[in-house]
């Protein structure tokens, strides 16, 4: 091919790739969104630099050439910047103005450089050449570094943030951010090649300017279509995957095209493989090979033979057609009917008690309670355990059911690991009560699901569902089930736009449980109330930051797309099958009483009560809370607030109840920590309090409260803090400040094993102890600690709380009968053995102390139990010692709560724990191992919980007191890790 020819095909493919780019920009521009219209400019800009380089490859005389690279360096500067900006924007990222406008003047000084170029050549000097396709090679001088340079680092930045969003995102979102980092990693080396490798006759040209349009498709793509194309695809495939029955699909040509598990399981004569004949498939099934599949839905129940095994079959059978009544394919349902009862907990099979219901429905003497339960993680039970477990564990269950529920109750095994009781109840309480026994007694945790039937209104099979509904609502909301990890995604997404709501969520749902149940509201409102509480605000996640957080007034445009946040709450909720309950709760949770809310302007009645109900718990959370753009109000004036909008704004009797319930709580003498973050101010310290007497009896205490972070370092502190201790502001802000400064030295060591102790044991601790002030004095306070996790810095904190005791009015009254300066603070009549900072358990010293002791004096039978957490280091140095602790803290509390009145835990080193537990002489091993297994489980799961890949190692060790030492019997321990497979 000549040069000539060559240079006309790039010409053509250039000029069609920034048509392409163009075409791009107009369906960007469609979407009406900030990102959407950064990427409009990143796309146009592309555009322009394809056509200007073309054009530099075309050019005959110097100065075009000259003219149209500095434009074409120029677009590439303004192409990548807009690039950068659409990034941040995209993945939710924000420098501020301040950065905004020192690398929109490094832009600017690029482009006047370019543009100067054209007339003084400062940056790039063109050398003619011949026998090349380019008609000129580029002479860089220092300047035209500094354009590299930006270009570089801009495109380097925007692929770190699309990298760092590629790490942070679930699995199944990832493809978002990788195709697009892929793609412009790929422009990025071409164009590297281009223009550091020696140029050849056809690699003279940047080949990389006509990949763009793929670039910014892939980022279009990703932007918008994603998640409208591939997640629903994806969401489909897992919800087919997922279904309770077999489903087979075959194409207009009876052709099998789509089929789950399944449905693999319950054919079985042949092996459903792609593109199988649906005449092969119809031979598995008696009856089914005689039955014509036309144009009607049909249900045939078939017997089927496998190993010899005799099962039953329930095949509906759906034809679907085009919108032009031609034949697109043929849905089959397949539902097992082998028995009516289950082998395993002896409950009747779902199929056989609906048909029996169905059948005769006076079997039931209305109205009738249903009841559904579901073990918590059985799934990672038997694949952690095995499935002889997980049965274990539904047989278990089943038992307790038939223990606590009442004579001739029905009992019902569903699908998968569903347990159901129905019985007539004529005392609203009295299932609850029954829920609560069975809770007690079994080990593991469960959720459940209650709903009534009368019969009549409501079926057994409509209050089957909502009960089923119910159940899956609830472990959407619990922290202990796996469904929980779908809410806490959303519940993730709406914190990055409001740092308040995890705190704001915590109490209105704590808050509007109350309520409920003050109302009497029944199991399904009170569960649709508390995912209420948690999504009302879903929509926000739609909201901009800037409009969110301002802190002053809204403009009337800014306020009509706040209030479009009911709305994109509806659809987040609408789309999303456990959420589609609350839909209409969330977008009329805005409406009022007198009709003037917004959006469709519903009164009174016409609202749903939920939405009446978190209107007005919503209402009073933010009243009493600070908001960006104003403080708190004080309770009392909240409580006025909502008097006064009774009747116009809330729901008159809603207000009048739960301000009963406020009243009610005021009574009671409750004291609530809160576990939101400290006070945020300029000059981070906290509020001063007032002091005042009630009465002559009753008298507030002066106190401090100060945060420590990690390190034990001061960080933050209220004004009282150097009245009390003496040191001020300045003291706090250079950093050194710690704890142990506040603690006379002879005190320290014993200081810190109290608080050791009862940190790790309780997670508080209270006591009265000396204080050192910074004049090296020392008073008697009365101090409360405890570790709490800050949401808006996301790290652990310790709070504390300390009072000079000496002047409460107590020791003031007692002063003249008493010397009250002779009080031993600290006191202990026996020192107790050390413990491990971390973990509030025995030093690995102490724990061997106390096992010899065990072993010489102890007539019971003893157990050492090892835990080894396999991978610890690599967990640590791939997420960091502070998430690595946060695992050991839980397994201590796990370990700890399993222990009984004599057993000892200790922390070793690394991520090993021992603990040794006594029985009783008489009992059998397999007892005792049963208790060990039952230990391992709770720490598997913490584990689990916290979506980690680690595993432990759990050995066991019986001490035999003629031959083990302590040091010995815990290496017995270690070793014998295969105990659960003897």
């Amino acid at each position: 091919m000549s040069a000539h020819s060559f240079i006309v095909i790039f010409v053509i493919i250039s000029v069609t790739a920034a048509v392409m780019d163009f075409i791009l920009a107009h369906f960007a521009r469609r979407e009406r969104t900030n990102s959407a219209m950064l990427l409009r400019h990143t796309c146009c800009w592309a555009g322009a630099v394809v056509l200007f380089y073309s054009l530099t490859v075309v050019a005959g005389s110097y100065l075009l050439f000259s003219m149209a690279t500095s434009v074409y360096f120029l677009s590439i500067t303004l192409m990548l910047v807009y690039f950068f900006f659409f990034t941040m924007d995209y993945t939710g990222h924000s420098l501020g103005r301040k950065y905004n406008a020192v690398i929109l003047l490094l832009v600017l000084a690029d482009v006047i450089i370019e543009i100067t170029n054209i007339f003084f050549e400062i940056s790039v000097h063109y050398v003619p050449q011949t026998g090349y396709i380019d008609t000129y090679v580029y002479e860089m001088k220092p300047l035209y570094y500094y354009h590299l340079l930006l270009a570089y680092t801009l495109l380097a930045a925007s692929l770190s943030l699309l990298v760092h969003k590629l790490i942070a995102s679930p699995e199944g979102y990832k493809k978002q951010y990788g195709i697009p980092v892929a793609g412009i990693a790929v422009v990025a080396l071409i164009n590297a090649t281009f223009l550091f490798m020696p140029k050849g006759v056809y690699n003279a040209l940047d080949y990389s300017v006509i990949c763009y349009p793929i670039a910014t498709y892939f980022m279009y793509w990703s932007a918008f279509k994603f998640k409208q194309v591939r997640m629903l695809d994806y969401f489909r495939a897992i919800a087919i995957e997922r279904a309770e029955t077999g489903i087979v699909m075959f194409d207009y040509q009876d052709r099998l095209i789509l089929w789950n598990q399944k449905a693999d399981k319950l054919t079985p004569e042949v092996s459903l493989v792609d593109k199988l004949s649906l005449e092969d498939f119809k031979k598995s099934y008696e009856r089914l090979e005689k039955t014509t599949f036309g144009d009607e839905s049909i249900s045939v129940q078939c017997g089927y033979t496998k190993a010899s095994e005799v099962g039953a079959v329930r095949v509906d059978y759906q034809p679907v057609f085009s919108r032009k009544n031609k034949l697109l394919g043929r849905i089959f349902i397949l539902s097992s009917l082998d028995t009516e009862l289950d082998l395993l907990t002896g409950f009747q099979n779902l199929d056989g008690f609906s048909r029996r219901v169905i059948d005769n429905p006076s079997i039931l003497n209305y109205p009738v309670d249903i009841v559904v339960i579901d073990i918590n993680k059985l799934e990672q039970i038997n694949t952690s355990m095995g499935d002889k477990r997980g049965d274990l564990e539904i047989r278990r269950l089943s038992e307790l059911m038939r223990e606590h529920f009442p004579d001739g109750t029905d009992y019902i095994r569903g699908r998968d690991a569903l347990l159901a009781a129905v019985y007539h109840n004529t005392n609203p309480d009295k299932t609850d009560q029954i829920i609560s026994r069975i809770c007690d007694a079994y080990s593991g945790t469960f959720q459940f699901g209650i709903a009534s039937a009368d019969g009549t209104d409501v079926s057994v099979k409509q209050a089957a569902a909502q009960a089923r509904d119910n159940m899956r609502i609830k472990k959407l909301l619990d922290t202990d089930s796996n469904h929980s990890a779908v809410l806490s995604s959303l519940v993730r997404a709406l914190e990055e736009t409001d740092s308040d709501t995890e705190a704001h969520v915590r109490r209105t749902r704590r808050m509007g449980i109350f309520l409920a149940e003050r109302m009497g509201l029944n199991d399904t409102d009170k569960t649709h109330l508390a995912l209420l509480c948690l999504l009302h605000d879903i929509g926000k996640i739609g909201i901009p930051l800037e409009i969110l957080n301002k802190p002053g007034r809204l403009s009337v445009a800014e306020w009509n797309v706040l209030k479009s946040h009911v709305e994109k709450g509806y659809q987040i909720c609408i789309s999303t099958s456990e959420l589609e309950c609350i839909a209409d709760m969330v977008r009329y949770h805005h409406e009022r009483w007198d009709g003037k809310g917004y959006p469709d302007g519903l009164s009174a009645t016409e609202i749903p009560l939920l939405s009446r109900i978190i209107s007005v718990v919503d209402a009073y959370d933010a009243m009493v809370n600070d908001r960006s753009y104003r403080m708190a109000l004080p309770e009392w004036e909240a409580r006025a607030e909502l008097r006064k909008c009774a009747g116009t704004q809330f729901d008159p009797e809603i207000v009048d109840a739960f301000i009963s319930l406020l009243e009610e709580i005021d009574s009671k003498p409750v004291i609530e920590v809160v576990e939101s973050s400290i006070a945020k101010k300029d000059d981070q310290v906290l509020k001063k309090p007032v002091y005042k007497n009630i009465d002559g009896n009753t008298h507030v205490i002066k106190y401090s409260r100060y945060v420590l972070d990690d390190h034990e370092r001061i960080i933050e502190a209220d004004a009282i803090f150097e009245e009390l201790t003496g040191y001020s502001r300045e003291d706090i802000d250079k950093g050194t400040l710690s704890q142990q400064d506040l603690i006379p030295e002879e005190d320290r060591t014993f200081y810190l094993q109290l608080v050791s102790k009862y940190i790790g044991e309780n997670g508080v601790a209270c006591f009265e102890h000396r204080l050192q002030k910074k004049d090296g004095s020392t008073i008697s306070v009365m101090c409360i600690g405890r570790r709490f996790y800050d949401s808006a810095t996301k790290t652990t904190r310790n709070e504390i709380i300390v009072a000079d005791s000496s002047t409460t009015w107590a020791v003031r009254k007692a002063l003249g009968t008493a010397d009250s300066g002779k009080t031993s603070i600290m006191r202990t009549k026996q020192i107790e053995p050390a413990r491990d900072s971390l973990t509030g358990l025995l030093t690995m010293e102490a724990f061997l102390s106390e096992l010899k002791v065990k072993l010489v004096s102890s007539k019971r039978k003893l157990l050492v139990l090892t835990i080894e957490v396999n991978d610890f280091d690599s967990y640590c140095n791939e997420r960091g010692v502070g998430e690595g602790e946060d695992i050991l803290f839980k397994i201590s509390q796990v370990l700890n709560a399993s222990l009984r009145q004599g057993d000892i835990a200790c922390k070793m080193e690394g991520g090993k724990f021992a603990a040794l537990i006594e029985f009783n002489p008489s009992i059998s091993e397999a007892r005792m191992k049963a208790r060990m297994l039952q230990i391992s489980e709770r720490v598997t799961l913490v584990l689990t919980a916290n979506s980690t890949d680690m595993t432990v190692a759990v050995g066991i060790a019986v001490a035999d007191r003629n031959e083990d030492s302590a040091l010995s019997l815990v290496a017995k321990a270690e070793q014998n890790t295969d105990w659960m497979n003897n």
